[in-house]
């Protein structure tokens, strides 16, 4: 998770292990904060917090070549083919076109 100070002062911020990470004036850092803490930190007002996408949860390679797939020929492209077989099928079309 991201964290912004929205305050002029340093904050001392708790992350998951219990170590006290300090978060500049007008600053920004990662954290993983410690569960019993991130309540506190949303409430506070002294901050923005945005989440971060665990990994497994992050956009799909993919997606964009589906798209580009989807302009170029304009059907959707079939969501088990594999980065290398909408590669190939894209420079395929490029190749007729």
């Amino acid at each position: 998770m991201q964290i912004k100070n929205l305050t002029n002062s340093p904050y001392q911020l708790v992350d998951a292990r219990g170590k006290a990470v300090m978060l500049p004036a007008r600053g920004e850092i990662d954290i993983d904060p410690h569960p019993m803490h991130v309540k506190q930190y949303r409430q506070v007002g002294y901050f923005e917090i945005t989440e971060s996408a665990p990994v497994d949860e992050q956009a799909d390679p993919r997606d964009a070549l589906r798209t580009e797939y989807a302009e170029l020929s304009g059907e959707s492209a079939d969501k088990r083919w594999s980065e290398s077989r909408l590669r190939s099928e894209i420079a395929e079309m490029g190749a007729l076109q």
